[in-house]
């Protein structure tokens, strides 16, 4: 994985920190009423590392499941797992 390894939180507001305490992102407020959208960004940033670990096994389970659903879900998973390792699209 590319991504800086490890639990990934919120701290100062809307700094997104690793467990190693590297400032990964700030998200910038300017107006007050804006903090609450950027603290929800930042929590969802802070969860992607959890995230992509949920979904790598949630392709696992779906690679077992032969059904058409489960073929199209799993090549959106497979999208979305490749965009968040490599930064592509």
């Amino acid at each position: 994985m590319k991504h800086t390894e490890g639990k990934w939180e919120v701290t100062g507001g809307v700094e997104i920190r690793s467990q190693s305490g590297l400032l990964l992102a700030t998200m910038h407020t300017h107006l007050e009423s804006n903090q609450v959208p950027q603290k929800a960004n930042a929590n969802l940033i802070a969860s992607a590392p959890e995230m992509l670990e949920e979904l790598i096994e949630v392709a696992y389970g779906l690679s077992h499941i032969d059904t058409e659903w489960a073929r199209e879900r799993l090549g959106f998973v497979h999208k979305v797992i490749t965009k968040a390792e490599k930064g592509t699209e």
